[in-house]
């Protein structure tokens, strides 16, 4: 009996056990499953969440452009090294059109971190990836205007960098491609907020580099919004792995001086160093904006690697590949620009002076020469940038007018602006533009404007020229490899859409 009760009880154990088992595997399962759900609806809220954080907006352009070029005579460079009389012309493309989307985006993974991205799409109807080369140096497709200068309908990088601003303090941290294009006061014609951090009469390009900054205003107690910003970028690397140790190489047969081949040597990676300031003056009624700018250019290359037709030869209109053949010295770029907004009516007023320092003896391999056409000593230009916007209340508009006028060795790293002739603010003359903007509904547009150019020299926006710029006075009629125009009048439409 006793063995029987003994044994009852044991398998009564093992019958509680074996149910507590089962119950408990089965709470498990509702628990893992439980978990399991919990888990997906959090992964659902993180991406919700970042979602969120992210946002996409951008414009939409379409625009007309009714183009006429004028050349004076001149002495045009001929195969054997000769000269032979051109007369005067005229080049027209009465009917130009092109689009141009930026998608622009903006996110905020955490309080301190933030991105800035834009996208851009440029493109001129049944156009095609390489422009005809026609002297100016917008017309070489590279990387500091792969997105402003129309070609085809590729979607490229603008913009693309992340600002780190530690918490609690007034310093900041930014690297990437910077936000250098459309800088003040080129929002103004646009009639959109400010684009870009340079003055516009200095920078307009897209550059790649890195920026610490400071809030002044936080720091300092000066005015609010007062920011100063130290940049350093890269304008030419000179090989990725090779660095520019590359002894020698050699590109045959393209040495204008001599028919004989290009020699590429020890090419050095060309940089971008320095400031920018702003700050406003509270004490004056309206809005204010001032900006101070330095850049140095150091180990600057003859030209920039890229595509083009029709250059450096001539008789070829094939696409062809150019690169820097020669690091040519430094390049000193100082800018100050004010702009004041009261009772609807804006102003501005920008100057901006440059000053080369060659080294000495380094001329261009294509036989485009030395910095600012002086390969022995330092040459200094200038130039200034005026204009004013003013409401048209009986329409619901807005007229601009704008100038500006830049001297003999004028320079300024402007080969990113999006004015399809040639980036006016390079101009070594004068240009002067109007415009009138008709508001349609809140986020649409329609601006109608005429730039009329005056061209001094010979070589307006490059950096390099093959003899003195005394040499390239078009009032001379000088002897040129290509012919430059002495104006260019540009009649524009725009259909402008923000989304």
């Amino acid at each position: 009996m006793k063995n029987f009760f003994n044994k009852s009880i044991l398998m009564l154990s093992i019958i509680m056990l074996a149910v507590v088992m089962s119950v408990s595997i089965v709470v498990a399962d509702e628990v893992a499953d439980d978990v399991e759900d919990l888990l997906d609806r959090v992964d659902e809220l993180e991406l919700k969440a970042a979602k969120n954080k992210v946002s996409i907006f951008g414009d939409f352009r379409v625009k007309y452009d009714n183009i006429k070029f004028q050349y004076q005579p001149y002495m045009q460079m001929m195969p054997d090294g000769s000269f032979a009389p051109k007369p005067a012309f005229e080049l027209n493309n009465s009917e130009n059109w092109s689009l141009k989307l930026r998608l622009k985006i903006d996110a905020k993974p955490s309080p301190q971190l933030h991105f800035t991205g834009r996208l851009v799409m440029h493109q001129t109807y049944g156009g095609s990836g390489v422009p005809i080369f026609n002297g100016f140096p917008n017309t070489v497709a590279y990387d500091a205007n792969a997105t402003n200068i129309p070609t085809d309908n590729a979607l490229r990088v603008e913009r693309a960098a992340f600002t780190y601003s530690p918490a609690n303090s007034a310093f900041f941290f930014t690297a990437g491609r910077q936000a250098a294009t459309n800088g003040p006061p080129r929002e103004l014609r646009e009639d959109r907020v400010r684009q870009g951090t340079p003055g516009g009469l200095m920078i307009d390009a897209e550059i790649d580099g890195v920026m610490i900054g400071l809030h002044l205003d936080d720091a300092l107690g000066l005015p609010e919004g007062s920011i100063f910003r130290f940049c350093y970028g890269t304008g030419y690397e000179s090989g990725f792995g090779g660095g520019g140790a590359v002894k020698t190489a050699y590109v045959p047969g393209m040495n204008p001086e001599t028919g004989g081949p290009i020699i590429v040597s020890e090419l050095k990676d060309s940089k971008v160093a320095g400031g920018c300031a702003e700050t406003s003056i509270p004490q004056l009624p309206g809005k204010t904006l001032l900006t101070f700018g330095y850049m140095r250019f150091i180990d600057m290359t003859d030209i920039s690697t890229g595509y083009t037709r029709n250059f450096p030869d001539p008789t070829n209109g094939n696409e062809q590949l150019v690169t820097s053949t020669r690091n040519l010295g430094d390049m000193d770029l100082f800018g100050a620009c004010y702009q004041h907004e009261y009772n609807n009516v804006d102003w501005f007023a920008s100057v901006a002076y440059n000053k080369s320092y060659p080294d000495v003896g380094a001329r261009s391999q294509y036989g485009f020469g030395g910095l600012l056409g002086n390969d022995s000593t330092s040459e200094s230009g200038m130039a200034y940038y005026i204009g004013a916007r003013f409401p048209v209340k009986a329409t619901n508009g807005k007229f601009g007018i704008e100038y500006n006028h830049g001297d003999a060795h004028w320079f300024s790293y402007t080969n990113g602006a999006d004015d399809i002739a040639m980036s006016k603010l390079a101009t070594r003359g004068s240009v002067i533009e109007a415009y009138y903007i008709q508001k349609i509904e809140k986020k649409f547009n329609i601006r109608v404007g005429l730039q009329a150019y005056d061209y001094d020299y010979a070589f307006s926006g490059w950096h390099i020229a093959p003899a003195s710029m005394d040499n390239f006075e078009l009032a001379n009629n000088p002897g040129l490899g290509y012919a430059f125009p002495d104006k260019i009048t540009n009649f524009y439409m725009v259909f402008d859409l923000d989304f």
